[in-house]
């Protein structure tokens, strides 16, 4: 329960921290310091983008909760935040792909969820094809059908997930 407080915590602060960051760094219409020349249009042009400022606003923040939303959701979704894992393992950090394949092969052997092997066997395929190893590449083909293959005799009938 603590970190689903945690993270809503962060979420509203991020919002602030956001929404302060946009709200400063809007243009603002300045005073013509020749104000006697100007044109009733250009008066007009600035009431329009004036009264157009609070509607973009509240487009911005409406857009930012439902970004914050939606992390919420990948947050407390373990399926996706392994597959996100998988990928940043590959990623984040600048590595040999052996140091990679290395440490996707260890979680390999102890994941058991089918999602998660799908992710690590297909990022295996990708650096196995990068490195130009194209036996270990169908050996991770294969063993994605074979798995997948298992895990769809295992349903019962009509069932589509």
């Amino acid at each position: 329960m603590t970190s689903k407080r945690l993270i809503v915590a962060l979420s509203a602060v991020t919002l602030a921290v956001l929404s302060i960051g946009y709200a400063v760094a809007q243009e603002r219409s300045s005073s013509n310091p020749r104000g006697h020349e100007r044109r009733a249009t250009d008066s007009q042009k600035v009431m329009a983008t004036d009264a157009a400022f609070p509607r973009k606003q509240a487009e911005h923040m409406d857009m930012m909760i439902k970004l914050i939303q939606r992390m919420k959701q990948v947050c407390f979704d373990p399926e996706t935040v392994g597959v996100m894992a998988v990928g940043a393992l590959k990623d984040e950090v600048r590595r040999k792909d052996e140091d990679i394949i290395k440490d996707l092969e260890e979680q390999l052997a102890k994941v058991k969820a089918l999602g998660l092997r799908n992710a690590i066997r297909l990022t295996l395929k990708d650096l196995y094809k990068r490195q130009g190893k194209n036996e270990k590449v169908l050996e991770q083909l294969k063993a994605l059908i074979a798995e997948n293959d298992k895990a769809l005799q295992a349903k019962p009938a009509g069932s589509s997930k």
